[in-house]
């Protein structure tokens, strides 16, 4: 059974959704990278009584054709004609294409809600998304996928009841290829990013949700420790960051890419990426997505965590719930303006 079915079309403008209106939200899906294919199609497809995908498009044209053959759908050579109005309630947009943020702008002024997956890391798109959000009402909802990690939210039961307030975090992360919940990294989406792109602004986000305040100070530190195959490239393969939040605690987070063709097999010999949290009465360590292990007063404890519902599924209820007009406890711009400035500040 596809996503989709045939629908009444909605009237012109008609984009809000009472509490007791069951009908399938439509959406127009824009950039089929990896994180379509692997966690918001399979969720969607299980979300079949709330979503249903009318419309694709992607800078690459044949693989639009080909997803939109799959789903029983129709695809478009343009943005433009994706968010025609009467065709769409909503709009997911999933991958970095070559156009960036515009389809957030097209979809403040047909009133459409965004889902956003990409990294917002230039401060000057921030605040024009802000603004549309502020001044047109746009309902944005962006993708800050480890806070709703198994062990993410373990951690944070935790602080609140059994470990006390964070003092310390130290981790590592370590970006060899695409794992759609643990490092979604530069592999995760068609054509290679940034470290900071992804998965360095995520990190900065989770950092923040996890201690509960933004840093005060930041010390960023990059290098290019492997041969680049482009004499000329200056992407780095290294990032390391120290944060320093008012309460006193402190975040230092390493994320570094693998180059296998240079190092081979040699991911086995350091530990496995994680972090370790220190609180003031215990201290837990994370494998992400859904291992976590920490020890207080009562001793030590091991915990792996179900992965139901899937990631894909509680961040697509979050965003079904933002279009219904309700008030979901999830990211904000706020969040996005707060992960570009600590992106930005370099030393301080």
């Amino acid at each position: 059974m596809p996503i989709n079915g045939d629908l009444p079309k909605s009237k012109k403008g008609d984009h809000d959704f009472s509490m007791d209106d069951h009908r399938q939200i439509r959406l127009g899906i824009i950039g089929l990278g990896k994180l379509w294919e692997t966690r918001h199609r399979p969720a969607l497809e299980r979300m079949r009584d709330r979503f249903r995908v009318v419309t694709v498009y992607d800078q690459v044209l044949e693989r639009a054709r080909r997803t939109a053959t799959q789903m029983r759908c129709r695809h478009t050579e343009s943005l433009a004609s994706l968010v025609e109005p009467n065709t769409i309630d909503a709009i997911c947009l999933l991958a970095p294409q070559w156009f960036g943020t515009y389809p957030v702008k097209l979809a403040a002024s047909a009133k459409l809600p965004v889902y956003c997956s990409i990294p917002i890391v230039q401060i000057k798109d921030a605040e024009k998304i802000q603004n549309l959000v502020t001044h047109q009402g746009l309902r944005f909802l962006p993708e800050m996928a480890r806070r709703h990690y198994p062990a993410t939210r373990r951690l944070k039961e935790l602080i609140a009841t059994r470990l006390g307030p964070v003092r310390m975090i130290l981790g590592q992360t370590r970006v060899a290829d695409f794992d759609r919940y643990g490092q979604p990294g530069p592999g995760s989406q068609n054509a290679p990013v940034s470290l900071k792109e992804d998965p360095i602004y995520y990190l900065l986000d989770w950092a923040r949700h996890v201690v509960g305040e933004d840093p005060v100070s930041i010390i960023q530190a990059e290098s290019a420790i492997a041969p680049q195959p482009d004499s000329a490239s200056s992407d780095c393969d290294f990032h390391t960051m120290i944060l320093r939040f008012p309460n006193g605690a402190v975040a230092q987070m390493t994320c570094y890419r693998h180059q296998q063709s240079v190092w081979g097999d040699a991911n086995r010999v350091p530990p496995g990426p994680g972090y370790q949290i220190f609180s003031e009465r215990g201290m837990a360590f994370l494998e992400m997505p859904d291992l976590i292990r920490w020890n207080d007063s009562t001793g030590y404890h091991e915990e792996r965590l179900p992965m139901s519902p899937s990631l894909g599924e509680i961040l697509n209820d979050q965003f079904h719930e933002l279009v219904q007009g309700l008030n979901p406890q999830c990211p904000t711009i706020e969040d996005v303006m707060a992960a570009a400035r600590m992106l930005s500040r370099t030393d301080s």
